[in-house]
């Protein structure tokens, strides 16, 4: 399953970015330039976030391929790690989040299915807490989601030795 970015997440950029706008143009033009520039604005800024993480998806759809020919992949999608943003898969070996080629600090992670200890929700924000008392939190999308696809996993755990690269 690959949670993607959709309509709610484009009228949440476009609103949280046009409703500033449209103050910011409101006290420079008036309420009426103000409200259409703000409005524009926000549809523009949504849009081009939309096209960049439409970009990001095509992209990361390569390395699911690469990826699932080697380890069953159970979800993926954007995710953002230590500022870092990125594709996080869940797969039957565990949890391997790759960043953008664009950041400045280039960390892959990988986490094993057996050094999860639980999982919890906090906002957008999936807080995934391992056996040796650390937590790793992820903001991602359908955060609800990710958190039931990771207890299943911990669940049906499966051994194996795999590569994390």
């Amino acid at each position: 399953m690959v949670y993607r970015n959709g309509w709610k997440e484009f009228f949440i950029t476009a609103i949280s970015f046009g409703i500033p706008m449209s103050l910011f143009f409101i006290i420079q033009y008036g309420i009426t330039l103000g409200l259409a520039g703000g409005v524009l604005a926000g549809v523009l800024f949504g849009g081009a976030m939309t096209l960049v993480t439409r970009g990001t998806e095509k992209k990361f759809a390569k390395m699911r391929a690469e990826i699932a020919a080697d380890r069953r992949v159970i979800c993926d999608g954007g995710a953002t790690w230590q500022g870092l943003g990125g594709w996080m898969f869940l797969t039957a070996a565990g949890l391997e989040f790759y960043p953008h080629k664009f950041n400045h600090g280039k960390q892959n992670f990988a986490i094993p299915t057996e050094e999860l200890a639980g999982v919890t929700v906090k906002r957008n924000i999936v807080v995934v807490s391992l056996r040796n008392g650390s937590e790793v939190p992820v903001v991602v999308s359908h955060a609800g989601e990710w958190r039931e696809q990771i207890r299943k996993a911990m669940d049906t755990r499966e051994d194996g030795n795999y590569d994390f690269e």
